[in-house]
């Protein structure tokens, strides 16, 4: 017997407070959707459980501190305390490369750039690198005094946003790697 969509909507909305009954209807159409384009022929399975059943090998010599995953759900990263980032292909769960060059933990991680992955570390900097040639560093952002521990992109400017331990926010451009922050005087 096949999941119905309508039961299977209220069941998640009465485990999940922010399914509102303003976007049950949303809920049915990506549930339907989702039914549409899976190939299986039984979706009573879904009932059990919503969790991936992939595990990507640790590959890390120390405890893995962060990670990330693209909007298509393509490609993971992982940051660490052994200093690296790795990147992984989330459909074969193997390791694609291994990002080398900071100098203390990889904190952070995101893939919110196409085609490239930003970290932060506990080295003071945070790193653009590329996904098309192998993971090369295309550039280092400095000017913090302790950890960096928060990175984020503005997408319309490509603007990326650092947090330190310094207890201060810097701006940076994704193309030159400058800090632009006398612009907004944040520093």
């Amino acid at each position: 017997m096949l999941t119905n969509i309508e039961k299977l909507a209220a069941q998640i909305a009465s485990d999940e407070p922010l399914i509102t009954p303003k976007i049950l209807p949303q809920l049915l159409t990506i549930l339907q959707k989702l039914k549409d384009k899976t190939l299986f022929n039984n979706w009573d399975h879904v009932h059990e459980s919503f969790k991936i059943d992939k595990t990507l090998s640790s590959g890390h010599l120390l405890p893995i501190t962060n990670v990330s995953i693209d909007k298509f759900g393509n490609i993971c990263a992982t940051g660490s305390y052994d200093r690296t980032c790795k990147i992984w292909n989330t459909r074969t769960g193997e390791e694609t490369s291994t990002l080398v060059g900071h100098e203390n933990a990889v904190y952070i991680v995101s893939l919110a750039i196409a085609e490239r992955v930003l970290t932060g570390s506990f080295d003071k900097t945070a790193r653009i690198w590329s996904l098309d040639n192998g993971g090369e560093c295309l550039c280092t952002m400095r000017g913090h005094s302790a950890e960096v521990v928060a990175v984020a992109v503005y997408q319309p400017t490509q603007t990326i946003a650092t947090s330190s331990m310094d207890q201060t926010t810097k701006l940076f451009s994704s193309v030159t790697g400058q800090c632009c922050c006398r612009a907004c005087k944040l520093c």
